[in-house]
């Protein structure tokens, strides 16, 4: 099975969840080289400290996963690591697919990585999503539309930005390095199914109560779970 992680940083942790039980291979990508090797290390070895509370494969299967994770904690690098695991590292700034070959994937996947994607790039991105993904392959992705400034503000609500216009954003919260799109749910959906892509499941994991906030014209059509979603996943497939 030949998978793709977006947005990964130098966590891998999906990837490297797939990989300590099932022979896959996975291209991990970003649009920049953020990552540091301890770091990978320290998510490699908590990986493999809570494999038995994260699921139940029988002993052989967990024998494997553990074993395969103490060969790549024992890595001095990522181009051993990722000669262990067999993953390819790819990087395009532009965070283009286009080296990618169309039907080439079974499974694309990301976590937290959606809600940071600009605007006009999203119709590009999930383009690509179909095209190089196989008809009847998965797309999964865990979002997260909180306003991510609350990491910054402690005492702000996590679905602040609700209440800036486009305008007020902009000039006042706007950034490259902390970049929002400020898309909800509902958003993503019509995104995927614009693109031929069939919604198979959809789960709000955490919301924020949003009935004191006053919220910016934009959104005044928006359904309420909508604007009180902090964290969902949703899962598409490309019609077969």
């Amino acid at each position: 099975m030949k998978v793709l992680e977006l947005g990964t940083g130098w966590v891998h942790w999906e990837a490297l969840f797939l990989r300590a039980f099932y022979e896959v291979e996975a291209t991990v990508f970003d649009v920049w080289d953020n990552r540091q090797f301890e770091g990978f290390l320290t998510h490699v070895n908590a990986l493999k400290a809570a494999l038995p509370q994260l699921t139940d494969r029988g002993p052989e299967r967990m024998a494997r996963a553990e074993a395969l994770l103490a060969k790549v904690a024992a890595c001095r690098n990522f181009d051993e690591a990722y000669a262990v695991l067999g993953f390819t590292y790819l990087i395009a700034p532009d965070g283009s697919l286009d080296s990618l070959a169309d039907d080439s994937l079974d499974l694309v996947f990301s976590s937290d990585v959606m809600e940071h994607i600009p605007d006009e790039s999203l119709p590009v991105l999930a383009a690509s999503l179909a095209r190089v993904v196989k008809p009847g392959g998965m797309i999964a992705q865990q979002i997260v539309p909180s306003d991510h400034l609350c990491i910054y503000a402690k005492t702000a609500h996590r679905k602040a930005y609700l209440q800036y216009s486009d305008s007020e954003w902009a000039r006042w919260f706007e950034n490259e390095v902390q970049c929002q799109n400020r898309w909800q749910q509902s958003d993503f959906r019509a995104l995927f199914q614009r693109a031929g892509l069939e919604i198979m499941s959809e789960e709000i994991l955490a919301s924020a109560d949003t009935s004191d906030l006053k919220i910016a014209p934009r959104w005044s059509n928006y359904p309420r779970e909508d604007l009180d979603a902090t964290v969902t996943r949703m899962l598409v497939r490309v019609p077969a």
